[in-house]
């Protein structure tokens, strides 16, 4: 099997998982989403990538999120992954609580997070 797959087959995976798939830059700004992403959350791509992604979370949980953005900036050259929980608002502003499992790779951060909302 092939090292370097196709970036039509990557693009595919992407774009159907059922785990929700994120690329953010160290702007704090989503660059690439999954649809996954809209369609729990009810608002479209350009909702999610327009707004800083703080926006979207619950504000009480907004220090550990800001915590951690901050830690991440400080380990950008290295490769790192960091476990998260939070929640997020949805469009009609009803939460969910999100499962987080980041990967920092350069100045970028990449994650797969789970809706958790049942488990907890």
């Amino acid at each position: 099997m092939s090292k370097n797959p196709p970036i039509e087959l990557l693009e595919a995976f992407f774009e159907h998982s059922l785990d929700l798939l994120r690329i953010a830059n160290e702007q704090g700004y989503f660059e690439y989403l999954n649809p996954s992403w809209s369609e729990l959350l009810g608002y479209s791509m350009e909702e999610l990538t327009s707004r800083p992604y703080v926006d979207f979370v619950h504000p009480v949980d907004l220090s550990l999120s800001e915590e951690e953005a901050g830690a991440r900036a400080k380990w950008v050259s290295e490769s790192v992954n960091v476990d998260s929980l939070n929640r997020y608002v949805k469009k009609d502003g009803s939460y969910v609580w999100l499962a987080w499992k980041t990967h920092i790779f350069g100045k970028f951060l990449l994650a797969s997070v789970k809706d958790v909302t049942e488990l907890l």
